[in-house]
């Protein structure tokens, strides 16, 4: 994968002057460009760099004036746009986003805890010396306090989000939960994710 990243340089502002007089016509008429260079990362601005810089010439004759005090006025004059921050103001926007979304799911999977259905599936993590492990169970049957799951066939190295091919939920074996039980072992993390509205894709009906 290649990066594409370096420093180019942008105009910030454009302003017109009348207060001071072109020294090749005289003309009180004179364009200022205020330039700054910025780091891009695949051409999107990141940030900027170094110091601004104005460019003097006159909109009557057209000629370039080397005139500090403009120059100086307008540097300090021009701010640098927000457009120069694209990147970081992308990064803060994704973190943001992220977490909204991180709440909403954590929102989401108390809520399948509380008031848990037939056909909801966990991911359930184990430790063990330092390593997890993952593997499922499908809900059941639901009586009173009392949960019956059936376990899925492969334990998993990994996090993983559906059933390989050729993985299924055992039937001839039935697990039992408690419900102050489940919600425990969300609160401690054991119960990784919960699965309410799936459809055939990840694997969750094939039950043998």
């Amino acid at each position: 994968m290649f990066i594409i990243y370096g420093k180019k340089t942008g105009r910030i502002k454009k302003y017109t002057d009348h207060g001071y007089a072109c020294p090749n016509c005289k003309a009180f008429d004179l364009s200022i460009k205020v330039f700054r260079e910025y780091y891009h990362l695949y051409y999107i601005p990141a940030f900027p760099a170094g110091i601004k810089s104005a460019a003097v010439s006159c909109n009557n004759c057209g000629a370039t004036i080397r005139n500090e005090a403009v120059s100086q006025q307008y540097e300090n004059t021009a701010r640098t746009p927000f457009y120069f921050f694209i990147w970081p103001i992308l990064v803060i926007i994704f973190i943001a986003f992220m977490i909204k979304s991180n709440l909403e799911t954590q929102k989401e999977k108390q809520a399948f805890i509380n008031d848990p259905k037939v056909g909801d599936v966990y991911t359930i993590r184990k430790e063990d010396t330092g390593k997890s492990s993952y593997y499922f169970v499908r809900l059941i049957r639901i009586e009173g306090d009392t949960i019956t799951a059936y376990h899925n066939n492969f334990v998993y190295s990994g996090y993983v989000d559906k059933l390989d091919k050729d993985d299924f939920f055992d039937q001839a074996e039935e697990f039992m939960f408690l419900k102050p039980q489940i919600k425990k072992m969300l609160k401690s993390g054991e119960i990784n994710s919960v699965y309410r509205y799936y459809d055939g894709d990840d694997g969750f009906n094939r039950m043998r």
